[in-house]
């Protein structure tokens, strides 16, 4: 198993415990008031089994608060993501950090300035550099490039993680667009290994059908399993920090919640992925003072 860093310091904290817990109550508040819509009627029937209130005709699901509470107690403190070589498997939580290299879009020639999609064989290249490289530990979808010459995009994720599993033996995680998750389960399992399952939120406060597809599947394979929000605040998600947080932290415990109906004890790591708008433009202000304050 990958040993990774050691946190020897304690992370910032910008709130006081009662500014969290007001947070928190606020976030409980919108999933038992607002709610969640999932885009499932498998999911749906799930949650009203399990005491939601749910309409059906709109897809919205209202969390009762000890529900929500119960679930995030069954989620374990740490979990083993196994890798083909097991020298390789993770275990994420407590101090422990791990490094994940992030996709490319496309190759830059430094000569000319001018990008062009990578070939298979640099895609592959890329993976045998990430396997050897000390400092990175595991793979996301969609790595290490976008796009990949002659490949069609339906097809990228499945062969995306296809030349993962066969060139490197690190842990990489699933996608979940176009039912690809069937094909990179049993690949994986092929491999002996597991994949960090996804599903991922379609901001506001929503999980469209591909998602919560590959939720059941990846969670029904024992699979542990990365969520993720993805809200724009001041577009798909309130302006400002504190309202831009508890609509997350919402999308974030409906999935858990979600996830612990399914399998209880499954392994989940959240991720937040929340980004201001560029008030000119409208696109996503990557790199801003806000995300590092949200986040």
């Amino acid at each position: 198993m990958r040993r990774g860093y050691i946190r020897n310091i304690e992370p910032l904290k910008i709130l006081t415990d009662t500014q969290v817990e007001a947070i928190h109550r606020g976030t409980l508040d919108v999933l038992e008031e607002t709610g969640v819509r999932f885009e499932s009627q498998r999911a749906l029937r799930m949650f009203k089994k399990n005491e939601c209130i749910v309409d059906f005709e709109n897809n919205r699901v209202r969390f009762p608060s000890y529900l929500v509470e119960e679930c995030i107690r069954r989620t374990p403190s740490s979990f083993l993501v196994k890798a083909r070589d097991p020298k390789n498997s993770l275990r994420f939580g407590g101090n422990t950090l791990y490094f994940m290299c992030s996709a490319g879009a496309r190759i830059s020639d430094p000569e000319t300035g001018e990008t062009r999609v990578a070939t298979m064989k640099e895609n592959n290249e890329a993976i045998l550099i990430s396997d050897a490289l000390e400092n990175l530990d595991y793979f996301p979808s969609y790595t290490p490039y976008f796009e990949v010459e002659g490949v069609e995009p339906v097809m990228l994720c499945p062969t995306s993680c296809a030349m993962r599993l066969r060139y490197s033996s690190k842990v990489s995680r699933g996608a979940q667009s176009a039912d690809t998750y069937i094909w990179e389960i049993q690949m994986a399992q092929a491999c002996g290994a597991q994949l960090l399952g996804n599903m991922e939120a379609a901001s506001p406060l929503s999980y469209s059908e591909d998602a919560i597809n590959a939720g059941f599947g990846y969670a029904e394979a024992l699979f542990p399993i990365y969520i993720a929000g993805g809200g724009v605040m001041g577009g798909t998600a309130p302006v400002t920090i504190a309202g831009a947080t508890i609509s997350n932290n919402a999308e974030l415990l409906a999935a858990v919640v979600f996830f612990q109906l399914i399998k209880p004890g499954v392994g989940i790591i959240a991720n937040d992925i929340e980004y201001p708008m560029n008030m000119r433009s409208g696109s996503p202000a990557f790199g801003s003072l806000g995300i590092s304050l949200h986040e």
